[in-house]
């Protein structure tokens, strides 16, 4: 390994693993958590000073959500799909490599004939 990868904190890879999912999430989240205080408590974020409660229920609330729903969907179905695809394409190249080491064997035999054919 390089030497900047063996002094990083597992907590922190395992951030960088779940990132991606958590960046496409938490704005998503944070939104309809905004909808819903708006809607059924009547609160508007940017008009009012700032309620600790508040800030904890539409900020904490879905970034917390999202790192919880981010790790699910990155260990369930991110990593799984990732070794499925990889799998196959490891296949579809060991296939490949097989059918075109046959193929080279074959017509340098060919080749062979024919030069014996020529030359005999």
């Amino acid at each position: 390994r390089a030497p900047c990868t063996r002094n990083r904190s597992r907590p922190l890879q395992k951030m960088g693993e779940i990132s991606m999912s958590f960046y496409f999430l938490h704005e998503v989240l944070q939104g309809l958590v905004m909808v819903f205080a708006e809607t059924y408590f009547g609160y508007k974020g940017h008009e009012h000073s700032p309620r600790p409660l508040a800030i904890c229920v539409t900020h904490v609330l879905p970034l917390s959500a999202a790192l919880l729903v981010g790790w699910a969907l990155t260990y369930a179905v991110e990593k799984p799909l990732a070794r499925c695809v990889l799998a196959r394409l490891d296949r579809r190249r060991a296939s490949a490599t097989a059918a075109s080491s046959s193929t080279a064997s074959a017509s340098s035999s060919a080749c062979e004939a024919n030069a014996s054919e020529a030359g005999g």
